[in-house]
């Protein structure tokens, strides 16, 4: 059985929780339990206990999925490594700025957010701490805290890592990277120029280098096609 027919016949949407499963394997047992005992012949009854049969491969298909899930998220947690040189301007010791973001989205003003060493929050609304946050606060589909972006020294070489929520739950409507219809699965690496998509909100990744400035940067970006949006239902 499709991944697709199993999610269609419990009644579920990605992401998923092993909860979410459980309560919706829970509540359909119980309906097809009850058609099968008021069936009013045995034509209906077979078709009911086939039901039942179903729901339970189902249930044991969306487990495994989310265990090997958390198995594969538990070993790649190391963070991959972006293969990328230091820039001389750019030394590890004290946290500065490292990058940019630049909003490039069809009918709508380019609009330019800074990354710094360190953790980076995207969100609907900045929350009252230190930490830099880059808010896009006219998006309805971006949750409060949506994603971060980790920009970390590893070995001499500076790493960007995104990540999906806000480290404790995904966002509500995910992260899509580069016009892929698949949501990020917990976090990837940015590369130089990947477009990410928060909400409807388009925005390029782009490195601090060693000689340029913000404005070279937003004229480049200004000049390339846009990535195509990814419908958020």
């Amino acid at each position: 059985m499709e991944k697709a027919e199993a999610l269609d016949f419990i009644g579920l949407k990605e992401p998923l929780t092993e909860e979410a499963v459980l309560a919706k394997y829970k509540e359909r047992f119980n309906y097809y339990q009850m058609l099968y005992t008021n069936a009013p012949n045995k034509v209906i009854e077979k078709i009911q206990q086939q039901n039942l049969e179903k729901l339970k491969k189902v249930k044991q298909i969306l487990l495994e999925e989310i265990a090997a899930k958390k198995n594969a998220f538990s070993k790649q947690f190391s963070e991959p490594e972006i293969q990328a040189k230091p820039n001389a301007s750019v030394k590890p010791g004290k946290k500065q700025l490292v990058g940019w973001l630049i909003v490039h989205t069809e009918n709508r003003k380019t609009d330019t957010f800074s990354l710094y060493e360190g953790v980076n929050f995207i969100g609907r609304k900045k929350k009252e701490d230190d930490a830099n946050w880059i808010v896009l606060s006219d998006d309805p589909f971006v949750s409060r805290t949506h994603a971060f972006i980790k920009a970390k020294w590893n070995n001499g070489h500076l790493q960007f890592v995104l990540y999906d929520g806000d480290g404790s739950k995904p966002s509500v409507n995910g992260i899509f990277l580069n016009g892929k219809e698949t949501r990020i699965n917990q976090f990837c690496s940015l590369q130089e120029n990947d477009t990410i998509q928060i909400g409807s909100t388009k925005l390029v990744f782009r490195m601090k280098k060693e000689e340029g400035s913000v404005s070279a940067e937003v004229v480049e970006v200004m000049n390339t096609d846009f990535i195509r949006t990814i419908d958020i239902k």
